[in-house]
């Protein structure tokens, strides 16, 4: 578009300057205002960033959202922790086995694993029996000792995993027996060992109805 003499454009009705102004300068409006957007999804993902603080990985189990607060904001309150700067991550993983193949487990499930494990982005650990056969079979799990000092919870000899008591936080989980590990390349040891006293210590104070 061919810019119009001055005097044209002051003899121009408002609604006849506002169409001249977009039809000719659209493009760097656009490139303004796709700027200003990026800049204030910056900002937003500056102002309401949280760390980490623990990765729970929730395997072949179903959680309502009274249990997810429980192991997530009400944890993190528990330990005196700020919530409005810090988060316990929840991760929701199906682990299944290929059909008529035994303990094989689908490459999906396994390559996941793999990449969540290298990424250190798993602490603690509830699952289901299938999903801790395969985390211990795999070398994935740390020795509980090193968490627990309770060794009468360690009830079938090992001690890379712990079955919780029934409680009413787990009575939807979709299973009687939640196992219970921590990765063994957590990096969050301190942290992992305090979720523990602390869930077990809710789990008494609500067993199952």
């Amino acid at each position: 578009m061919n810019e119009i003499p001055e005097n044209a454009f002051k003899n121009m009705t408002t609604n006849q300057k506002i169409e001249y102004i977009f039809d000719y300068y659209k493009f760097h409006i656009g490139v303004v205002l796709l700027i200003l957007a990026i800049i204030i999804y910056i900002m937003h993902g500056i102002i309401t960033h949280k760390d980490s603080t623990i990765n729970i990985t929730v395997s072949n189990l179903y959680l309502d959202t009274e249990t997810e607060t429980l192991i997530t904001d009400s944890f993190l309150k528990s330990q005196n922790i700020d919530t409005n700067k810090n988060k316990a991550e929840i991760y929701s993983i199906a682990v299944t086995k290929e059909d008529n193949a035994g303990a094989e487990y689908t490459y999906a499930s396994h390559m996941k694993l793999m990449t969540m494990i290298t990424a250190e982005q798993i602490d603690v650990i509830l699952m289901d029996k299938n999903s801790y056969e395969l985390f211990s079979s795999e070398g994935y799990l740390s020795d509980l000792r090193d968490y627990i000092s309770d060794d009468t919870l360690f009830t079938d000899g090992k001690t890379d995993h712990i079955i919780l008591p029934a409680s009413k936080y787990f009575k939807e989980a979709g299973t009687d027996d939640i196992y219970l590990a921590v990765a063994a390349n957590t990096p969050h040891k301190e942290i992992s060992t305090a979720f523990i006293e602390y869930l077990l210590s809710s789990i008494a104070e609500n067993p199952a109805q």
